[in-house]
Order: structure tokens, then sequence, then C-alpha cells
């Protein structure tokens, strides 16, 4: 009798436990809705269509993570450290054999903004999808079309990750997915003027600035998405570097920065408060010394826009004339060997040589200690890349 109710109760207990099972099955494995999924494949694309799908990628600065020097370009083959082991970004060339020459649009997009490639592989969030979901329908079409036809085939092998098994198991992104990854394009908020949603768009998504500056969770998530979010591009340490705040504050971000340097910075790599240097050189080299000027004022619009948090970032600095005593520790130090550039008065030399006083990156001690761990998902390994207006960048 009690083997019976035994029976009876483990047969109760196994269908939903098998419905959960195929459900959870479905789940990971399906692939995405697209709103090209009947798009007629094309031959060949309108020559305008394929420069703006160029410009796209230089929003995007695509170049950085699917080039290394010497190889042919979007090639693939660089080293992305993860808290997990070592991947390498994939040739994005229209090779049809190591390429992306077969795929569809359809493909394409759920590559782009969804990260699921075809048959059904999940991509690691070393992709920024969750940013690049937030690109138009048209610039998706665009991107497509300046990979299939503007950019030359490479025939390189993709390299395998490093990630042993079971954590390469890439069923458990698309939960990852479920909980933390948007799903939507960009919607023009309202209430603000055109220059502003232009700048939203480019920072959220092309840009993906939140990937390096916005603090991470446990689950190495970014703890905010959009400005809706008091984390969101307020600085974030990131695999031994610090990608500093790009919101309002005075002493870690740009709070002392109007939009007109703004601009000039990622035009020109320079203005009166920093110089590029580290990985935000390749920043400027790849992408933001390409954009239009009116792309870059709806950046500085936006991000001039973002509150900081006077309760996070402290005091706001003020410079303070004081005549330095040689014999104080690191005077003569100072004076020998940074003064010549930088000034007796750690003023610099605008817009050639950065102010040592009130240097964000000098102020980054106490914002340093309060980060127990390097919060990360993925840096742009061998060459740390970090992202635009990175730690290296402002100092």
């Amino acid at each position: 009798m009690n083997n019976r109710r035994f029976a009876r109760t483990a047969g109760w207990l196994a269908l939903p436990c098998l419905a959960a099972a195929g459900l959870l099955a479905w789940y990971v494995t399906r692939e995405p809705a697209t709103p090209f999924e009947q798009a007629p494949a094309a031959a060949t694309f309108e020559p305008a269509l394929v420069s703006r799908g160029e410009y796209v990628a230089r929003l995007s600065d695509c170049v950085a993570c699917h080039s290394l020097p010497g190889k042919a370009p979007f090639a693939g083959g660089l080293e992305m450290a993860t808290p997990l082991g070592a991947i390498h970004a994939t040739n994005i060339t229209p090779d049809k054999t190591t390429g992306i020459g077969a795929y569809s649009l359809a493909d394409f997009d759920r590559a782009v903004r969804q990260g699921v490639a075809p048959g059904g592989r999940r991509l690691y969030p070393a992709m920024p999808y969750p940013s690049y979901v937030k690109l138009s329908d048209d610039d998706v079409r665009a991107l497509y079309a300046f990979f299939m036809q503007g950019v030359q085939p490479a025939n390189q092998a993709n390299i395998p990750s490093a990630i042993p098994w079971p954590l390469n198991m890439r069923w458990p992104i698309a939960l990852w997915n479920g909980v933390f990854a948007p799903t939507a394009t960009y919607a023009a908020k309202a209430g603000q003027d055109a220059l502003w949603n232009r700048g939203a768009y480019i920072v959220q998504g092309p840009g993906h600035c939140g990937s390096c500056h916005t603090p991470r969770g446990l689950a190495f998530n970014e703890k905010a998405l959009d400005e809706s979010g008091a984390p969101y591009l307020a600085g974030a340490l990131l695999d031994g570097w610090y990608a500093p705040s790009l919101r309002q504050d005075p002493n870690t971000g740009l709070g002392r920065w109007s939009e007109a340097q703004i601009v000039q910075f990622l035009k020109t790599g320079r203005n009166a408060h920093a110089v590029v240097y580290g990985s935000m050189t390749e920043a400027f080299n790849n992408s933001t010394q390409f954009m239009r000027d009116d792309d870059l004022a709806a950046i500085a619009r936006y991000l001039k826009a973002l509150p900081g948090d006077p309760q996070r970032d402290g005091t706001p600095w003020q410079y303070q004339a004081v005549t330095a005593r040689q014999d104080a520790p690191g005077a003569h130090t100072y004076a020998t060997r940074c003064a010549a550039c930088h000034g007796l008065d750690g003023k610099g030399q605008p817009d050639w040589m950065p102010p040592l006083a009130g240097a964000t990156s000098l102020g980054q001690g106490k914002r340093l200690g309060d980060q127990h761990h390097p919060q990360r998902l993925a840096t742009r390994g061998g060459r740390r890349r970090t992202g635009c207006l990175s730690h290296a960048g402002v100092p």
C-alpha cells in the first residue's frame, strides 16, 4: 500500500518537474523574434546605406574589440578577460566560413541586439548587446549593409574560449538575459528635446558607455541601464582600473566640465581638464574623433543633464593657492619631475598639459577603497580596453 502511494506521489511530482524542464529547455534554446524575420536577402546595398552603417560602426566602436594590429579589420582574435576565463572576439567580416558572411539580416539582428548567434548559440555579455538592443531598426539595417559590403572578407578561424567545462555551458546566459538584459529599442523621452534624446540614444545604445562606467552587481549586471537609476554612469572599478563617473560629480566626474569642453575632449583628445592617454586613446582613435559635431554636442548635453551625488562625491573640490615648502614631503620631487609640464601651481598648461590639481584620477582613493572587488563582466583583454571617457581619459 505504501509503495503504491509513494509511486502515485512520485508520479504527480514528476509531471510538474517534466513540464518545468520542458519549459526551461524551450526558453534557453529558442531564437528570439526579430522584425527582420521576413526581410528579403539583398545581394547589394545602396552606397548611402553602407556609408551610414560605417558611421554606426564608428559610434559603436566595433573595431576596438574585433580587430588586432597587423591583422585584417574586424577579423577578431582579441583576448578578453572574464571572471570565468579568457574568451576571444570573433571574426565579423563577411567571410562565409569563418565570419558572418552567411548571416541573414535576421541572424545579424539577433546577434547584435539580443546576443543570440545562428543555431541558438548564446553570446557572452562581453558583447554589449544589453546596450546594443537600443539600436534602431534603421541603424541595424545600415550596420548589416556595412559589414556585408563595406568590409573585406577575411578567412581567419575563431579562437575557442578558455573557459573550462561546465562553466562554458552557455544556456544559463538565457536566464541571465531574462533577468538583466532589456529587450526594447530606445524610445525618445517625452519632455526632452531632440538633442538630449540623441545623446541618450548614443550613450545608452551604440556608445555602450555604461558597460564600463556603471557599477555592476553580484551577477556582473549593470546596476542601472539609463538615467532612471542613480548608479548609471556613476563610475566603476574594472579589472584594476577605475572608469570614473560621467555624471555631474565635481570631484570624481564631469561636474567641472562644460558641454563645449566635453565636445572638445571627444573631438580632439584634449581640453583644459584632460588629455587622452591609456585606454581612452583607443576610443578616441577608433571612435569619438570620427563622430559628427552634432552627435558630440548631443552626448555632451545628455551627460551634463545627469545629476551628481554630493553624498557619494563629497564636498566639491576648490583650488587653494599655497606656497609649497621645499622641505614638504614630495615637494622637491614635484618641482623637479612634474612642474615643468604641469606648473608649480599644478594647474597645467591648458589645453596641452592637463592639471594635476583637483585631477579626478588623483581623487579616487576613497572611491577605490570602497570597491571591495573588481566589478566586471568582461574587459577588452590584452589591451585593457575600458570604453569612452574612461578612467584613462579623465584625470
